[in-house]
């Protein structure tokens, strides 16, 4: 259930992103692979997300964090281990197209049951904060 809601967080602020950029010309929208026209952006709420996947830049640090938060002995999680992370997110929609995005991410929830070992894997949620970045002339 966590998972549908991080995913649906997730594509609410991507699409509020690109319908921010309606009034600029195509050219100057960053971040995807196909033309982003006025009309694509007008059905941009009915795409359908593929794929997301977050790339932190420093994972090393991020899994420490991540363990620093099951490891500690409270029930709720700490502020020290609340810090943000550079991140890229990639969504592959259904279309084909491919929006890359820089940003930050951090661990969400105040309690521990935002968090979990399953498998060797950590799951938990996330805060996602994309960049806008200006074109580079």
């Amino acid at each position: 259930m966590r998972k549908i809601l991080f995913f649906l967080i997730l594509f609410l602020f991507s699409t509020e992103k690109l319908l921010a950029n309606i009034n600029k010309p195509a050219d100057s929208v960053i971040g995807c692979n196909n033309e982003v026209s006025e009309e694509y952006l007008k059905k941009a709420n009915q795409l359908k997300i593929d794929k997301i996947e977050i790339d932190i830049h420093n994972y090393r640090n991020w899994i420490v964090n991540s363990i620093r938060i099951l490891t500690s002995r409270s029930r709720y999680i700490p502020e020290r281990y609340k810090r943000r992370f550079d991140a890229t997110i990639v969504i592959n929609y259904e279309n084909g197209t491919r929006c890359v995005f820089q940003g930050r991410i951090r661990h969400h929830g105040d309690e521990k049951d935002h968090i979990s070992l399953l498998d060797n894997t950590i799951i938990q949620s996330l805060d996602v904060h994309s960049k806008m970045v200006k074109p580079k002339i």
